[in-house]
């Protein structure tokens, strides 16, 4: 486990300046990495995105103390590839001393609100690749349904995270549409109708 003590001050900023999600570039050895922080309670999330043709996300869900897994499981040759590390035998790569020297390049205050598409873009990338293009905004929708935690994750990146459990709990999930003339940004407030 790694101890994110740059995301821990992060999370009290963007409490303390009521931010749900801020994203953020930062510089690996010179690689360059989009990151979207979900300042979920429970759970605090950062997914890490490598640019380019191959790209890929790192998600990182930690503890109520900050404290994150650094097992990349099928992730670990991508990120030695995007690195342009070659193995040596003797001296792998570390993801631990990787999170601990990336936590230290980690801004501890940021307001850069992520647009929705781009939350979408990236916890689809990583959790459900199908639904990559599904990206627009487009309303509230009440339904019998289990809210999957793919979608309460982008409702938590919109809304305070109290309000999103409520409507989890309501069965109510964010809608995402492919079609971008069906983007309704100014319906991500009318959540409250369903409170």
């Amino acid at each position: 486990m790694v101890y994110m003590s740059h995301l821990e001050q992060l999370s009290e900023y963007m409490v303390a300046n009521d931010r749900y999600s801020v994203s953020f570039t930062v510089r690996y050895n010179s690689h360059p990495f989009n990151c979207l922080y979900i300042n979920n309670l429970e759970e605090p999330i950062l997914y890490i995105s490598s640019l380019g043709e191959n790209s890929f996300t790192i998600k990182l869900i930690g503890d109520s103390e900050f404290h994150f897994s650094s097992f990349l499981g099928d992730k670990y040759s991508l990120l030695i590839r995007y690195l342009s590390l070659t193995f040596q035998t003797g001296s792998p790569f570390s993801p631990t001393a990787f999170f601990e020297a990336f936590n230290n390049l980690l801004p501890v205050e940021c307001d850069h609100r992520p647009r929705p598409a781009d939350i979408a873009q990236i916890v689809n990338m990583d959790e459900k690749p199908a639904e990559r293009d599904k990206i627009y905004f487009c309303g509230w929708s009440c339904h019998g349904n289990t809210v999957s935690d793919l979608n309460f994750r982008k409702s938590c990146a919109l809304i305070p995270y109290e309000d999103a459990v409520i409507l989890r709990k309501a069965h109510v999930s964010s809608k995402w549409s492919a079609e971008p003339r069906e983007e309704r940004l100014e319906r991500i407030a009318r959540y409250q109708d369903f409170e």
